[in-house]
């Protein structure tokens, strides 16, 4: 009897279509585990990084760590693997979907990988709207686009930070109630 096993990336990005099973043997899918080839980048600075395959890959599709259970029985089909790895593909527009092609808008950017990390945090959170999922590691921004993540980013994060300070506060506060209440 032969294991069935497929793709975990083929409803992640359905842009890209791949054979749905493979044998188990077959030579066309990896283990994303198996994905630590370095990738060398350029972040925000222009300072060259190395990053794994697996996190490039990750951040391509702003999947967060957390989002397979268990990483070890989570397959990867090759053109997969190519497309979102070593040999991806850079479109030459905006990569927010509502873009306006008719509007000239000069790119401003790259979404870095730090940033792409944020919004995958953001996202798993549901703290953003799911239609930043086009804005994938190495995605090309127009300006307008750039500058507006780059202010949603910074009022969510703060909003947040705002909040988590408060409960930290309330946590400390009902901490030492607790304390009193024991001796």
């Amino acid at each position: 009897m032969e294991i069935q096993i497929s793709c975990n990336f083929n409803l992640i990005s359905p842009d890209i279509s791949c054979s749905e099973t493979y044998q188990f043997y077959h030579t066309g899918l990896f283990l994303l585990n198996d994905c630590n080839e370095e990738i060398i980048s350029t972040n925000e600075s222009h300072e060259k990084v190395s990053l794994t395959e697996k996190d490039v890959i990750l951040a391509r599709c702003l999947i967060d760590a957390d989002y397979f259970q268990d990483f070890s029985k989570v397959y990867i089909c090759s053109k997969h693997r190519l497309l979102l790895g070593k040999k991806w593909y850079q479109s030459k527009k905006c990569c927010n979907s509502n873009h306006d092609l008719s509007k000239s808008q000069t790119l401003k950017s790259k979404i870095s990988f730090s940033k792409a990390r944020s919004l995958t945090t953001l996202i798993k959170f549901n703290l953003i709207d799911q239609s930043f999922k086009s804005y994938g590691y190495g995605s090309l921004i127009c300006k307008k686009h750039f500058e507006d993540l780059n202010k949603l980013l910074d009022e969510t994060l703060l909003k947040y930070a705002y909040i988590l300070n408060h409960v930290k506060r309330l946590g400390m506060f009902l901490f030492k109630i607790y304390m009193l209440k024991e001796y």
